[in-house]
């Protein structure tokens, strides 16, 4: 058994028992789908599996059960419909570094799943609290074209990246703000794309007393 990547899936092949078994099953983390493939290792027991990340595939290699079987397979997983979340410009500097706004490790956007931004370069002050901005344009804003620089608004450096049609206060603990959602199990919300971008109350730092960072577009996919 493997977890595998884009995909998001566990994949489970063979197994021991009165006879070696052959067939393939993955698991989303709500239910296990039997895999029909075109074609399938021999049955076996003792095989070994593993995840290649350079290539988004499992590999089957070898069984050391009786007969020795010395051959591999490989397997990929598809996802119907791949959630992404891409980048914007860059961020501008607080006294913790250069906020960056990223989907939060082992994070992608599935219908049905659980999803996080992470910002981190954020000061770890209570005094210094995270905010997501989140629009559906990278193009304009209250009738001004993005990328909308900010430095005739006491912060030189900074860049407007997406549209600030909603703002919510980010989660903050040691340096790092979050912003999590449950991701409905609806397929209308599969392809359904928006863009974020993470500012940071840091008084003192200009004029304006904010940092931000860059934006990220969230496209929604289904497993």
């Amino acid at each position: 058994m493997v977890g595998t990547g884009l995909s998001r899936k566990v994949v489970l092949v063979g197994g021991a028992g009165a006879t070696g078994a052959n067939d393939q099953w993955s698991w989303d983390g709500n239910d296990w789908t039997p895999l029909a493939t075109a074609t399938r290792p021999s049955h076996r027991e003792w095989l070994e599996l593993v995840y290649d990340s350079q290539r988004d595939v499992c590999v089957l290699f070898d069984d050391f059960s009786s007969p020795v079987v010395t051959n591999h397979w490989e397997l990929t997983v598809p996802v119907q419909h791949p959630g992404t979340v891409s980048t914007i410009g860059s961020g501008c500097p607080s006294s913790a570094g250069v906020p960056t706004l990223a989907a939060a490790p082992g994070s992608l956007p599935f219908v049905g799943h659980g999803f996080e931004l992470r910002m981190t370069g954020v000061p770890s002050s209570i005094f210094s609290p995270a905010f997501l901005m989140t629009g559906y344009s990278t193009t304009q804003w209250s009738g001004r074209p993005l990328p909308w620089a900010l430095g005739s608004y006491g912060m030189p450096g900074c860049t407007a990246w997406v549209a600030a049609e909603a703002t919510d206060l980010m989660s903050g603990l040691g340096g790092v703000a979050t912003k999590a959602w449950n991701i409905p199990v609806s397929t209308s919300f599969v392809g359904v794309e928006f863009h974020a971008q993470g500012a940071v109350l840091d008084l003192g730092l200009n004029a304006a007393g904010f940092a931000v960072s860059n934006g990220v577009t969230v496209h929604v996919g289904q497993l």
